[in-house]
């Protein structure tokens, strides 16, 4: 994961020049930075969403195609 340094003095600062109080300041720094820290690369893109959809009606298709046969084999042998 990348990560950027992230000056939370200097943004707990411009946020009490701002008019937050120092409790509020620090709470807006951690959130940011908790933000800023979460791992986006567990998350799935557009392209894994694509490649899932894809396998799971290739598989959709090969259990129709089954049933079917057990149906047929059930016609003529049930």
């Amino acid at each position: 994961m990348n990560t950027v340094a992230m000056d939370t003095h200097k943004i707990v600062k411009r946020l009490e020049q701002a008019g937050f109080n120092p409790h509020q300041a620090e709470a807006v720094t951690d959130i940011l930075r908790e933000t800023r820290e979460f791992d986006l690369s567990s998350l799935a893109t557009k392209q894994d969403l694509r490649e899932s959809e894809l396998r799971i009606t290739m598989k959709l298709g090969t259990l129709i195609t089954a049933l079917g046969g057990v149906l047929i084999a059930i016609k003529y042998f049930g």
